[in-house]
């Protein structure tokens, strides 16, 4: 070989490993476009080949297709990119970042970071049921099939621990801790930041008082599509029959001069439906009382469809009238004549309202009078239920009086008049309360001989299946057992029962479910109802 071969071969040595480092920085250039990451690059080598899609890249003049792959690359290339990529990533990476901490996930947005609550303040979210559900079930566990504790209905919203959640699984994908307890599925919510002493609007049982309550009065009352039409043309509307009898409930939603709309939409003659008003009574306060007049207590209710009470002074004269439900103290009770125990007496005393209501009369400064007993109910002592705790919380219902006493141990703490239910629809026994609503639809089984439909009536909690505590919105005849079964209330006696009993109604919650007194959560153990005769 001659001096000229020489140096050609000397020339295309030189080419050929040109060529080869030029090919090297191309396939660095291709593969730190394909990872983002050039530090990468090692890793992506040795990672099996998958399809690359959408890629704008060529090699050669061929180019690539939806599903084609790189051939596989010289290796030269895992020692080429070795020197190239810390050099890229330190000439184009961010500054003062290391290229390991490159994020990976660039669209990911980060955690929300919450400023520290004021002093004294509870951080909470709020969650409330998103549009177009009706109610939201709080569980016990974090799963559907686990048991209620309540529900939250929409408008209303209720707290939430703010940092605690559980995965989900299978129908929710994450739960939320409510407060005081249970699991919520998020899925299910709009959720706001806030704190616990400030919550949002809330669902309240204000609902009856846009709307009347009544009883049909006529033998057959018809109910019609539009006011005035004769024919019914109606089978059902709601729990309703189409053809209503006498002392059927209805809801009235609006009124006209000669026909009223019930809450199905349809109507009925004026004349058919005795419309009522709520009775105002409120409960007592025994511990205001004076201390030996405390079981004492005693109202006027006179027989249905009266209004006053006669007292008679000594002796038998007629004196003066008391209206119904006057508060007044009974100190003794005299049996009739053997065989007529309606003419019992009753020894009565005026209480400060009696006296301001015979303000101006000599009678008003009596000692005492006397008054037919069955005219009378009175607060009578009850003894507490075995196994209470000496502070704990109950209820004593006098079936024989028609009165309830609120107790705590042994000490009364208010008292009010009610209307059990007729003919013994009440069973007395002990029992506690096991559900709580805001408000409920008070209505009887479809079918049944007596129906009614009585909607937002508030405060109901029940106790002996299907009887419960509730305000009565239809009848004004506390004293006297008129009822289904349940305990009629006044609205505003009602309401005082539904604070005093557990289990407590946490904040935006409708319902709450109650655990016996001696088992369960504290928080969830169900007031003691005794009903006696």
């Amino acid at each position: 070989m001659n001096f000229s071969q020489l140096v050609d071969a000397w020339g295309r040595a030189r080419k050929e490993q040109a060529r080869r480092a030029f090919s090297g920085l191309c396939w660095a250039g291709v593969l730190i476009s394909l990872t983002g990451d050039p530090l990468a690059l090692p890793e992506a080598q040795a990672a099996p080949k998958k399809p690359l899609r959408r890629a704008k890249a060529s090699w050669g003049k061929r180019p690539l297709g939806p599903k084609a792959t790189l051939p596989a690359a010289p290796k030269a290339v895992s020692k080429v990119a070795s020197k190239v990529a810390p050099k890229v990533a330190s000439k184009f990476g961010p500054k003062g970042r290391s290229p390991a901490t490159l994020p990976r996930t660039p669209d990911s947005k980060p955690e929300p970071e919450f400023e520290p609550p004021p002093a004294g303040e509870v951080a909470v979210q709020w969650g409330s049921p998103r549009p177009g559900l009706g109610s939201v079930k709080v569980r016990a566990y974090p799963s559907h099939g686990s048991p209620a504790l309540g529900d939250m209905h929409a408008g209303s919203a209720i707290a939430l621990k703010r940092d605690a959640a559980k995965q989900g699984g299978a129908g929710c994908r994450l739960w939320l801790s409510a407060l005081p307890d249970g699991f919520v599925c998020a899925d299910q919510l709009n959720l706001r930041p806030g704190y616990l002493s400030s919550p949002p609007p809330q669902e309240r049982a204000t609902g009856w008082q846009r709307m009347r309550y009544g009883v049909v009065r006529s033998d057959s009352a018809v109910l019609s599509q539009r006011p005035g039409l004769s024919q019914s043309g109606v089978s059902e509307a709601g729990y309703l029959r189409g053809v209503l009898r006498r002392g059927d409930g209805v809801t009235i939603v609006r009124e006209r001069e000669e026909h009223v709309q019930i809450w199905s939409r349809h109507w009925l003659r004026r004349t058919d439906v005795t419309v009522s008003v709520p009775s105002p009574l409120t409960p007592i306060n025994v511990q205001a009382l004076p201390i030996g007049q405390r079981m004492m207590l005693a109202w006027v209710v006179p027989p249905a469809g009266e209004t006053q009470t006669r007292l008679y002074l000594p002796g038998g004269a007629p004196s003066v009238f008391l209206p119904r439900y006057t508060p007044i103290y009974c100190s003794e009770v005299r049996p009739g004549p053997p065989g007529h125990p309606e003419q019992a007496r009753a020894v009565v005393h005026l209480s400060d309202d009696a006296r301001q209501i015979l303000a101006g009369k000599p009678e008003a400064q009596a000692a005492a009078f006397e008054m037919d007993a069955a005219q009378l109910r009175r607060v009578t002592p009850a003894a507490p239920p075995p196994g209470l705790h000496p502070d704990e919380r109950w209820v004593d219902i006098s079936l024989s009086e028609q009165v309830a006493v609120a107790y705590q141990g042994e000490t009364p703490l208010f008292a009010a008049l009610v209307s059990t239910g007729a003919h013994g629809a009440t069973p007395p026994g002990t029992f506690w309360v096991y559900r709580k609503y805001v408000t409920q639809t008070m209505a009887n089984l479809r079918g049944a001989a007596s129906q009614y439909d009585y909607r937002e009536v508030p405060h109901a909690q029940f106790f002996n299946g299907r009887i419960g505590l509730h305000a009565v919105l239809w009848h004004d005849q506390l004293g006297h057992p008129v009822s289904h079964g349940c305990v009629n209330m006044s609205p505003a006696t009602a309401e005082q029962f539904f604070s005093f009993t557990k289990p407590e109604l946490p904040p935006g919650w409708h319902t709450v479910n109650g655990d016996p007194p001696t088992r369960g959560a504290p928080w969830l153990r169900g007031t003691r109802i005794v009903v006696r005769k």
